[in-house]
């Protein structure tokens, strides 16, 4: 009865080892995967500013995939950038540092405050002032919302074709 008793025990450690190594070794790495993969942001701001001086259809130049295309280069740069600043609660110094000094500002006071905090899809609630980055010109922008410095939310307005 005891060589049963040990068997049993060892074989229920035995996969609770296997389980937890198992766990450790495959299930944890992917979680952070993305993390782990992700551009840091100094060279997400140098990428940024790059595209950024790249003229595409939107503003008047030739197509560029990297700049007009849908998930196109300086598309899948910002959603990058946003998802970052939202998890991070970037102050308007980091976001500057990240994007570069915003294509236009609405202050809460101005008329087209409020049309544009109602026609861009939001990623968390909006407040504060809002600051436009433009992915294809003023065809389609990120927008940002700092209320006091602080990221609140963000979200893209899009010409809606």
């Amino acid at each position: 009865m005891s060589d049963c008793y040990r068997y049993g025990a060892f074989s229920k450690r035995f996969v609770l080892l296997v389980s937890i190594l198992f766990f450790m070794f495959f299930a944890l790495p992917h979680s952070y995967a993305n993390e782990a993969n992700a551009p840091s942001a100094q060279s997400m701001a140098r990428e940024f500013l790059a595209l950024r001086q790249i003229k595409g259809h939107f503003e008047g130049g030739v197509w560029n995939d990297a700049v007009d295309k849908w998930q196109g280069d300086k598309h899948r740069l910002l959603q990058q950038s946003l998802a970052l600043m939202l998890r991070d609660a970037y102050s308007a110094r980091q976001v500057r540092a990240l994007l570069g000094e915003p294509d236009r500002i609405w202050p809460v006071s101005t008329a087209e405050y409020a049309q544009t905090l109602e026609r861009t899809e939001w990623q968390g609630t909006a407040s504060g002032e809002l600051w436009a980055y433009y992915w294809r010109g003023a065809h389609d922008q990120l927008i940002i919302a700092l209320d006091g410095d602080r990221v609140v939310a963000g979200g893209w307005l899009m010409a809606g074709e």
